[in-house]
């Protein structure tokens, strides 16, 4: 072997390859709870490597047990994944269509808090963010820092059931990834609709400033078209949020589950890192 392959054999190159598949595999189910955890176990995991390493440790058995490690940890959010689809429920959830066409990816839903950051809101316990996924299911390349450069900005959000528009918001700035816009802090919901629909009052919000077509107390037909998918209140990037509440001001009132109904008629309330077909 050459000097060159020794050396890389007998480095951390060979697990860092192994934890840059682990960090892939993870971004999906990456929230405010279970990313830092996440991300913290890794680095501790390439220390200790690194640390064998320069120990003198045999550097097969130091790698290979390192890239089962790797795996391991890339499995882990699964474990949330199936208890969260356990943990959810059906029954008794209004049903609607899905707010937009096309394919989509829940950046957060479901039952649990290490999945779903809005679990811990009593308006948004139910809540759903969703985004435009590219080929490896990502929002958009990691360096993306313009909101064009998601594929979810701009497409139609759409009317997911009949109701009479409450409540228009439109006009307030975007941020630009990651960061949130200044304003978003003191409203969160940003551009937004809510509408009144059988079993509550349904809030879409970060909708792109100057796209909202509706109006307060017009009556809405399912699929009609609202506004389009943006990046303003607090958020990090262009998607969609979605909850049903009791009250008609946004982030007012408990929740109320929802379950939409996708293309094939199924009746889906997706986990985060779920697809959703319209």
């Amino acid at each position: 072997m050459s000097d060159i392959g020794a050396l890389v054999v007998a480095s951390p190159f060979i697990p860092l390859v192994g934890i840059v598949a682990a960090s892939i595999a993870i971004v999906p189910y990456r929230t405010a709870t279970l990313g830092p955890r996440m991300l913290f176990a890794m680095f501790a995991v390439v220390i200790g490597a690194m640390f064998a390493s320069f120990k003198g440790l045999s550097p097969v058995s130091v790698n290979a047990g390192f890239l089962g490690a790797c795996i391991l940890i890339s499995l882990w959010p699964l474990y949330y994944v199936i208890r969260a689809r356990a943990a959810r429920t059906l029954e008794g959830a209004v049903e609607i269509a899905p707010p937009f066409a096309g394919r989509w990816r829940c950046a957060a839903g479901g039952p649990l808090k290490e999945l779903n950051h809005h679990v811990g809101s009593a308006p948004e316990q139910f809540a759903y963010d969703f985004y435009v996924p590219n080929a490896l299911g990502w929002p958009a390349l990691p360096w993306a820092r313009t909101n064009e450069a998601y594929l979810a900005y701009g497409k139609d959000v759409l009317a997911p059931a009949d109701g009479t528009v409450m409540r228009v918001v439109d006009g307030q700035p975007e941020g630009s990834p990651p960061r949130s816009a200044p304003e978003g802090e003191k409203k969160p919901a940003g551009n937004h609709v809510v509408i009144q629909i059988e079993g509550g009052f349904l809030v879409l919000a970060h909708l792109k400033p100057g796209s909202v077509v509706v109006k307060s107390g017009q009556h809405l037909r399912r699929g009609d078209r609202i506004a389009s998918c943006g990046n303003s209140g607090r958020s990090t990037m262009p998607h969609l949020h979605i909850h049903l509440q009791q009250k008609p001001g946004a982030g007012k009132g408990k929740g109320v589950p929802l379950v939409f109904r996708d293309a094939r008629g199924r009746r889906a309330a997706p986990v985060t890192g779920e697809f959703l077909i319209a």
